[in-house]
């Protein structure tokens, strides 16, 4: 309950990158979370070659060497198309989707995925 699967990505929105961040405060717990959204990458190149280096100037801050020499971005950023660790993007995640007041008190796994269930509280 509360993060956002992949059987349930049709409950979750992306936040887009120029929505201004005041617009993004609008998912408010309990009721809405922001979860991280999987990177497609995090591998930006590779520093198998002496000093095992990964440069910060081309890749960003957020790079560094792991021990099989790849040069990866750190948890929490992603692999940008221009080989830069940017911060993981956000998706906004909204718990309650549906009532279930009337008998049988049943959420549709069909209507809201697998991870849906009824809160104590209906």
């Amino acid at each position: 309950e509360g993060t956002c699967k992949e059987a349930d990505s049709e409950m979750c929105s992306e936040i887009p990158q120029f929505v201004d961040l005041a617009v993004a405060d609008e998912c408010v717990a309990p009721d809405c979370v922001q979860e991280p959204q999987p990177c497609a990458n995090v591998q930006v190149s590779t520093c198998s070659i002496w000093p095992h280096h990964c440069s910060i100037l081309k890749h960003g801050d957020a790079v560094y060497c792991t021990d099989d020499h790849v040069c990866a971005c750190k948890e929490g950023f992603c692999a940008n198309s221009q080989g830069v660790c940017v911060e993981q993007p956000k998706i906004n995640c909204t718990k309650k989707v549906s009532t279930c007041h009337t008998w049988p008190h049943h959420c549709s796994t069909t209507m809201h995925g697998d991870s849906v269930s009824c809160s104590p509280d209906r």
